[in-house]
């Protein structure tokens, strides 16, 4: 059936969703022919005006990886130093700066994501394709930052006093990261205080212009007593407005703030579609740390060395930062020799520690009144003006996010932690469009029959949903290789509701999210009710019981995308990381070897609620200032002994 044939549109509206709906099934192939495109002009820079790959590269530091945290790495490092960054994407597509089409970017095409899916899992994911859910991380430059909802959110300030006590380093307490969140900020949101926000950084963070029902939903939360809050800030409960990453309602990501304005910067060389496969190691003493110097990568066929004078710096992902420590040797002895890889460094937290925000769509809730946004109804030519040619207004600069609610569970509470929330509500405010069970499919991995199955009858209604995720999982998961191929997708287990506790606090979260759609008077005079329609899956139970519910959360969950941990944080390899092996200490360095680093949301060791964008930037800050401020220090002493030679001599 065509979108037309559902919605019984017509005419000219009929045409124009007709030419939008046509647009957005041909996106992938406008994708592979912008990044064909680049690809050309990249090979044809290399071969005109960059050194023959035979040449070896030598720089002060290389980093891999020019995603969310290594562009600001690359930026701030190359004030300085000369640096070298491998990127083994490209430019990001132009449409990706978009808000209202990142659902159609997230697995769109392995040009701008990795296209990962997790192993099948247990108790989540059922209603998955084969019990795999869709893992969306960024490829080209900007990374994830170019993928996500635009939903920027630190973090509970104890969050990081939770960093600091696992890496036993005060550095990372949230007092002393307060600094860099405010650096990166040029915020333009309601919560103007110059103690907790930033007014001069490169990231101007702001609300949408189109907000939907947020108004609503943060009503309905003040009427359930709790509080309107900066959850930006200093908090421990509330409700709040979306704010996102945007520059005229255009998406900005850490290209566009951190690498764009710099590309002409003499110290700094870019290397798209430059895959790096391995790290390179002197270790001539068995006793002696091994210590990175370079790294071996390929470019346009081509295989070439590039040399780190000081550091190596991975900034590859929650996913192919690990997977490159093992393809290099550094990882878990026993697994990296069943796959016949040399041991450089036997360190058994590589991989491991995986966490992630596991969500699930609650909904959707009918309406009687035309509150929420229906693509098939309200995207109209006016709109798209409304957007590109009025400085970025109107429906198009949402994602479909439109509020949240960070809350404390019941099971945190009776545990008597009341000041660290841990549960997660978001207000997804888009009806059910013609095509939203095929972006579903597309998005998460949905089987195709059963998203038309559930979707069918409320498609065209007026509705809404309200994801649900537990803030702070106790669930641990891990990576790990199949081979020794750098071109071979990892193995990537989440493991999700593992830890049964993660399901309590999402049950939790569901009776919280029904009390307050069905029990507020803001709204219950829209209307507001959940579908009648139960989810196929679950059918057997009664509808809304504890029994269906927990159905539910098996069959209908997905992840969120925000991945970290698997190179954690720590005191020493034995310990620390948040329940696993360190990879790194507080300094970032990798544990046991000279020369190499991680900066990038890996080595969170543990994930903070809400979003891990925020925290990911600051990393990457903070990393920054830990490099120069070590290098700073080995160029005094080195001048200072110099002083001291001349003075003797």
């Amino acid at each position: 059936m065509t979108p037309e044939s559902i919605l019984g549109i017509g005419g000219a509206s009929g045409s124009f969703m007709r030419f939008v709906y046509n647009a957005l099934s041909m996106m992938g192939l406008f994708i592979t022919a912008f990044t064909k495109h680049d690809r050309v002009r990249d090979k044809f820079q290399m071969e005109t005006k960059e050194a023959p790959p035979s040449t070896i590269e030598t720089y002060d530091f290389i980093i891999v990886g020019g995603g969310t945290a290594g562009s600001i790495v690359a930026n701030r490092l190359s004030e300085k130093y000369k640096v070298l960054l491998l990127e083994a994407g490209g430019e990001p597509f132009p449409l990706q700066s978009v808000p209202s089409l990142a659902p159609y970017m997230m697995m769109s095409r392995k040009d701008i994501s990795w296209m990962y899916k997790s192993v099948p899992q247990k108790y989540a994911c059922q209603a998955m394709n084969k019990q795999k859910t869709n893992l969306s991380q960024g490829k080209g430059l900007g990374g994830s930052s170019n993928l996500g909802l635009l939903n920027y959110l630190r973090g509970s300030p104890f969050d990081f006093e939770s960093w600091a006590n696992l890496t036993d380093n005060p550095n990372w307490k949230y007092s002393n990261l307060l600094p860099y969140f405010r650096r990166i900020e040029n915020y333009q949101g309601r919560w103007n205080n110059p103690m907790t926000h930033g007014f001069e950084g490169e990231v101007q963070l702001q609300t949408p212009n189109f907000t939907g029902m947020a108004d609503r939903f943060i009503r309905a939360g003040i009427e359930m007593n709790y509080k309107m809050s900066d959850l930006n800030g200093f908090f421990t409960e509330g409700f709040d407005y979306i704010l996102s990453p945007l520059r005229r309602g255009y998406r900005q990501t850490t290209t566009t703030a951190y690498l764009n304005t710099i590309r002409p910067r003499p110290k700094l060389d870019i290397r798209k579609y430059a895959q790096v496969e391995k790290i390179l190691f002197h270790k001539n003493d068995p006793s002696a740390k091994p210590s990175a110097y370079g790294v071996v990568y390929a470019r346009h066929g081509n295989l070439i060395m590039a040399v780190a004078k000081k550091e190596v710096i991975l900034s590859a992902g929650v996913i192919n930062s690990p997977k490159l420590l093992m393809l290099s040797g550094i990882g878990p002895q026993n697994h990296l020799h069943s796959i016949k890889i040399p041991i450089v460094k036997n360190l058994l937290g590589v991989g491991k520690n995986l966490q992630d925000h596991l969500i699930t769509y609650l909904g959707p809730f009918m309406l009687n009144t035309t509150k929420s946004f229906l693509l098939d109804r309200d995207l109209k030519a006016e709109t798209i003006a409304q957007f590109g040619l009025a400085d970025g207004q109107g429906p198009l600069t949402s994602t479909g996010i439109h509020a949240n609610a960070i809350l404390t569970s019941s099971q945190q509470k009776m545990s008597g932690n009341l000041m660290w929330p841990d549960l997660h509500l978001t207000l997804y405010g888009m009806s059910h469009h013609a095509t939203m069970d095929q972006e579903f499919v597309d998005m998460f991995n949905l089987e195709p029959e059963v998203a038309d199955q559930y979707f069918k009858n409320t498609k065209g209604q007026d509705s809404f949903s309200i994801i649900i995720s537990a803030g702070r999982p106790f669930s641990r998961g891990n990576v790990r290789l199949v081979d020794s191929n750098i071109n071979s997708d990892p193995v990537i287990n989440p493991k999700y509701f593992s830890d049964p506790r993660d399901t309590d606090v999402m049950m939790d979260g569901i009776y919280r999210a029904l009390s307050l759609i069905e029990n507020s008077v803001s709204f219950r005079v829209m209307g507001a009710s959940l579908t009648s329609e139960p989810f196929p899956s679950c059918a057997e139970f009664e509808f809304k019981t504890k029994s269906y519910w927990a159905c539910y959360l098996k069959y209908f969950t997905m992840s969120g995308n925000n991945l970290v941990g698997t190179c954690a944080m720590g005191v020493k390899a034995s310990s620390g990381g948040g329940g696993g092996q360190a990879v790194v200490d507080g300094d970032l360095k990798v544990l046991g070897v000279n020369g190499l680093r991680i900066i990038d949301a890996s080595v969170m060791p543990s994930i903070p609620v809400g979003g891990t964008l925020a925290a990911t930037m600051v990393i990457a800050e903070k990393g920054v200032d830990i490099i120069r401020n070590y290098w700073d220090e080995v160029e005094m002493m080195s001048v200072n002994a110099s002083r001291v030679q001349k003075m003797g001599n």
